[in-house]
């Protein structure tokens, strides 16, 4: 729980943002900034995992404020034939389409991408 109670995020990827929700159905807030299609959520400590299928990865502080963008490619999605990109397109530092996100213990983050055949990639915390 990163608040004082607990809160159901849903992915509002369409609308580019976020709706909060209590337990209990009832409407909390928007989280609206810094967000491009957001697809699922991966809490971390205070810190939320945003995959945002427009080629990167958002981090949430605990008040839901951005921290940065992870191989953040504002071009890859523009390409024809995205997401299935050509494999010469695709570098380590940057994603085409992020879709899934996990956090291990040590803080290391793991990337699956929409594509046809799939990509992992594994970010190492420094």
């Amino acid at each position: 729980m990163r608040g004082e109670e607990p809160e159901l995020y849903v992915a509002d990827r369409r609308n580019h943002r976020i709706q909060v929700f209590t337990l209990e159905g009832e409407h909390k807030r928007f989280v609206e900034h810094n967000l491009d299609l957001p697809c699922s959520f991966y809490f971390f400590g205070d810190e939320v995992y945003i995959p945002d299928l427009n080629s990167r990865v958002t981090i949430l502080d605990g008040r839901d404020r951005l921290i940065t963008h992870l191989g953040e490619d504002q071009q890859a999605y523009k390409q024809q034939g995205w997401p299935n990109l050509p494999k010469s397109y695709f570098r380590p530092d940057k994603f085409s389409s992020p879709h899934g996100v996990c956090v291990d213990s040590q803080g290391n983050v793991y990337v699956a991408e929409w594509i046809s055949d799939g990509r992992i990639t594994k970010l190492v915390r420094q």
